[in-house]
């Protein structure tokens, strides 16, 4: 009876000291989800942070074998709010368009997650511009921790979505983004956002707009500008998340990228007393959706322009961002804020003082989408048209979609694309696609005396040129238009 107690003890020992052993997972503590970020047609980051510094590497392959080799990172690293832990980061580069690659992150060559787990995967980008079909998930509102929040995120693993866009107040924390509970200790960010997505982070690259919540800067640790500085610094973005040539505070996560044949444009519209965009940002915005080639645009910030959710329409959206993005010439705007889903039509908007050819700078500009609801709902309200505004066509609590909690789940396929409403429990209750041909041709603004504040020779003034498809594409991109000195859709302020 001895022996065998003492044979039950000694295996156990040796699976505890083969579980903690250097080089194992648990041994390199990780500290939040492993994350694939900023994917490209050849390229990818993945990103995690544990209790030791040290190397960061990634394996990888088209097969669970990491046939292709490993990719080296810089070693671990302090957050800029000084949380615990460190954070890691490795590129991969040279890998092919659409095209799926498991991965396994190491720390000091310790495997952070199980050697051979099929649920670590990456899924390279289409060629840019071209056809090739990909679906992309819409939340906004989430960071509250609770149930509804939990229910959408198993929703967006369910669905397994090429990319997730998160329109804002990822944190509903008391400290904001980079803040902390008061409690715990542990970092808002990691308990209201990161634990929560974890499965679908592993495979889904989430790209991020910095809510009002996120960027409240209460219990911040000392130093910090913002919550929204935080975030840039947690994120491997686009352009590192930052208005180009700028930096400090104010220039975080401002960014765009393209995915297949879409371009979209992450606006950071804080703060919430007046969002309507500083002047660097604004002209950087219009020429970059106005001068991409792509033939789908995308523009992406928090705060509502129209609502009647938790949120009634802010004037200072309507009157400043609407007309940017309808002289821009995009397709599709999303926005949080308002803890609602609503969808609204497209509307003949005259745009800036001059843009004076009937239906504004683009004929009727783009559709607008409210998606607020996506940790928490049942904001009570109407559904009808709005002064010098769009129609709402549809919204939660209204017809046949359920007050409550949910996501925007759109599927891009090549001329068309699909949006659907899908609750927190899974039920698609309605679903509308557009159509490239519903969109005219971006027409050219009136010139005209320029603007009061509008400098002799504008920073980043759009140049002449001809669009040359891209390789690839199968549709044949929107216009590209030159903006005429003094134009008046020139967006420039002090």
């Amino acid at each position: 009876m001895n022996l065998l107690k003492t044979k039950k003890v000694s295996i156990a020992l040796f699976f505890l000291i083969l579980f903690f052993s250097p080089g194992s997972a648990s041994a390199q503590n990780l500290m939040r989800p492993i994350q694939v970020q900023n994917v490209t047609t050849t390229t990818a980051d993945i990103i995690w942070k544990s209790a030791s510094g040290g190397t960061s590497q990634v394996k990888y392959g088209t097969t669970t074998s990491y046939e292709m080799g490993t990719a080296n990172g810089a070693n671990g690293r302090k957050q800029i709010d000084n949380s615990p832990g460190f954070m890691h980061k490795a590129s991969i580069t040279g890998l092919s368009p659409n095209t799926k690659y498991f991965y396994q992150a190491l720390t000091n060559g310790g495997g952070m997650s199980a050697a051979g787990d099929q649920t670590y995967y990456i899924k390279t980008s289409p060629v840019t511009g071209s056809s090739t079909p990909f679906s992309w998930v819409v939340i906004g509102d989430s960071g509250n921790g609770g149930s509804n929040q939990k229910a959408t995120a198993t929703q967006i693993a369910n669905k397994k979505p090429e990319l997730v866009i998160e329109a804002g107040d990822v944190v509903y924390g008391s400290g904001g983004y980079g803040g902390y509970a008061s409690l715990s200790g542990e970092p808002e960010q990691d308990r209201l956002h990161y634990d929560i997505f974890k499965e679908s982070m592993k495979f889904s690259p989430y790209y991020l707009a910095c809510g009002n919540h996120d960027n409240n800067s209460n219990n911040t640790p000392a130093g910090i500008l913002n919550g929204c500085d935080v975030m840039v610094d947690d994120q491997s973005m686009p352009n590192g998340g930052r208005l180009p040539g700028s930096s400090g505070s104010g220039s975080s996560v401002i960014y765009s990228f393209n995915y297949g044949n879409v371009h979209f444009t992450v606006l950071n519209a804080n703060p919430e007393a007046s969002p309507q965009l500083g002047g660097a940002q604004l002209n950087w915005a219009i020429n970059d959706i106005r001068n991409s080639a792509q033939p789908w645009k995308v523009v992406v910030w928090h705060q509502n322009g129209w609502s009647a959710g938790t949120h009634s329409t802010n004037a200072n959206v309507t009157a400043n961002l609407i007309p940017m993005v309808q002289d821009a010439g995009a397709h599709v705007v999303l926005w949080g804020h308002s803890h609602v889903y609503e969808r609204f039509s497209r509307f003949a908007n005259q745009g800036k003082a001059g843009c004076t050819t009937a239906g504004g700078c683009r004929n009727k500009g783009p559709y607008y989408f409210t998606i607020g609801n996506s940790g928490s709902g049942g904001a009570t309200g109407t559904c009808g048209s709005y002064a010098n505004g769009p129609m709402c066509l549809a919204r939660s609590g209204v017809g046949n979609i359920p007050t409550g909690t949910g996501l925007l789940y759109a599927q891009t396929n090549g001329n068309s694309m699909t949006f659907s409403y899908v609750t927190s429990s899974g039920a698609t209750s309605e679903s509308v696609t557009y159509n490239l041909s519903e969109f005219g041709p971006v027409i050219p603004p009136t010139a005209g005396p320029s603007p009061t504040n509008q400098p002799t020779s504008p920073p980043n003034s759009t140049p002449t040129r001809t669009p040359t498809p891209l390789s690839g594409a199968t549709n044949t991109p929107p216009p590209i238009i030159t903006q005429p000195p003094g134009g008046v859709c020139t967006y420039y302020k002090n």
